[in-house]
């Protein structure tokens, strides 16, 4: 079997496929969330010197598995279309998350799953593969001593992380699952000269796609890194890793390079222009479960009472989404700026970028062809 078929329609503009909500948008509707993030617990087994989520305020929190999986089921019922998991802490932490995604997924709900890998056993994958529509394990690296030291564990669990990989790649052959399998390896000065062997090592395992990137420090990671990695090297240096880097594209795998950061999304020092009054529509599409269980519209608002649009202890998902708290939240955030420099690792700023494509007129949006 051919992997590229598991990355089909990846790099495809999606939000044509979310019409319904876009004009439910553009009109001032009611809409479900597209997607909702969840995190379903506050800690992790690593600790990672680029974690973004490092000091936010629910660490040690944990989802109770009853409400976890009433979640997944009430937002499959109310037409949110996939629960991306991630967020503060590793997913798989959470002892009950298997079976409440498999409750999820019987009433259609899509999954992702962001994770360190090493906590994703066979008996895990025996489970949930055939729910995720991808998986993506972050930061990847070939050496078990350098893994240990970006990722603050015992090199032991970078053996984990290689067994796991390569039984997901053999089950998803095995049983015909149509599930991409994905990384993301970090840039730093002691693997840039690495990166292609690297890179290899993971083809050769059976992911179908690698993202090659910087880590963004803020004052939220527990790195005392000031300065980004690409800033020790000369454009010239950096030209020539991306050349070699991306010979190791083939009809089965795909690699991306994305370093140096760019400086108009989440440089370091930039993130002031991340943020704009009156601006972030994004979080109308995707909002936040933290391990607390409450809901939040955005990163930012993690762990602060004073943004939690509603607790799943007390309330369904979909009162919150229905709730006039919700939109007093929604007004706060997009007429507060932030403190630091939360926006910087917000991923729901790329949709204010789709957002206001969308709004820009052009004399072909009437066409449809």
């Amino acid at each position: 079997m051919s992997y590229k078929i598991h990355m089909d329609g990846y790099a495809e503009p999606r939000t044509v496929f979310q019409i319904e909500a876009l004009h439910a948008w553009k009109h001032k509707q009611y809409f479900a969330p597209v997607i909702v993030e969840v995190s379903p617990v506050g800690y992790c087994n690593q600790k990672c010197k680029f974690c973004y989520s490092d000091k936010i305020e629910t660490k040690g929190d944990k989802i109770p598995d009853a409400i976890l999986t009433k979640l997944f089921c009430d937002l499959a019922g109310m037409g949110v279309q996939a629960v991306s998991l991630q967020g503060t802490g590793e997913p798989l932490m959470h002892g009950g998350l298997p079976d409440a995604i498999v409750a999820g997924a019987e009433k259609g709900l899509r999954y992702s799953l962001t994770t360190t890998g090493v906590v994703l056993t066979e008996k895990v994958q025996a489970k949930i593969l055939q729910h995720l529509t991808f998986v993506k394990c972050s930061v990847l690296e070939n050496d078990r001593d350098r893994y240990a030291l970006m990722h603050g564990c015992s090199p032991k669990q970078w053996d984990q992380l290689v067994a796991n990989i390569g039984a997901a790649a053999e089950r998803r052959t095995r049983e015909g699952l149509d599930v991409a399998l994905m990384g993301t390896v970090y840039v730093e000065l002691n693997n840039f000269d690495r990166l292609p062997e690297i890179i290899r090592f993971y083809r050769d395992l059976g992911l179908d796609y690698v993202v090659v990137q910087e880590a963004t420090y803020t004052e939220f990671t527990p790195s005392n890194q000031t300065r980004n990695t690409s800033e020790h090297f000369t454009a010239a240096e950096i030209e020539a890793m991306k050349a070699e880097v991306m010979k190791l594209n083939t009809d089965d795998f795909t690699v991306k390079v994305r370093f140096p950061v760019d400086d108009t999304t989440y440089h370091v020092g930039m993130y002031k222009d991340c943020w704009k009054d009156d601006h972030c529509q994004g979080i109308k599409f995707f909002p936040l479960v933290a391990a607390d269980g409450n809901v939040y519209s955005c990163y930012r608002a993690w762990g602060k009472p004073e943004f939690s649009m509603g607790s799943l202890h007390t309330q369904s998902f979909e009162d919150i989404w229905r709730s006039e708290r919700r939109q007093e939240v929604e007004r706060q955030i997009m007429s507060t700026p932030p403190g630091g420099d939360e926006c910087a690792v917000c991923g729901i700023s790329k949709l204010n970028d789709i957002l206001s494509k969308y709004e820009q007129p052009n004399k072909w949006r009437s066409f449809l062809i």
